[in-house]
């Protein structure tokens, strides 16, 4: 299974923050993806998924897209610097888990998406 919360354009364009059971360790990653290059940046965040633990996922876009920061539970985690969306790309907000394999049910609790714009960028999370 996967959960995400991401930011896109639900075509070419994308930043994320990932976990993917089986992959990376268990790890949460960083992705950001521009006009659809295939491999996009993936950095992972160094923490790894645990069941029933509640995270406070932010990522934040430099208003020049210059960078995506990404934090968990405060924590700077990860910092992509290179395929992210243009800044004339316009970004919806998702959070979702997506099944891929198997009969076992899952389940995400949202408590809450915030997007805030600064001068200085925008905050999602």
């Amino acid at each position: 299974f996967t959960v995400r919360l991401e930011a896109t354009d639900n075509s070419a364009n994308e930043v994320s923050l990932l976990y993917t059971h089986g992959t990376n360790s268990g790890a949460w990653t960083l992705t950001t993806l521009a006009a659809g290059v295939s491999t996009g940046s993936v950095t992972s965040t160094g923490v790894t998924m645990v069941a029933g633990t509640i995270y406070r996922l932010v990522m934040v876009v430099a208003a020049d897209r210059s960078s995506v920061k990404a934090y968990i539970n405060g924590a700077l985690v990860a910092t992509n610097t290179t395929n992210i969306p243009a800044a004339t790309v316009q970004l919806g907000v998702n959070a979702k888990i997506t099944k891929s394999a198997g009969t076992t049910s899952r389940t995400m609790n949202l408590d809450k998406v915030k997007i805030r714009v600064w001068n200085s960028g925008i905050g999602i999370g």
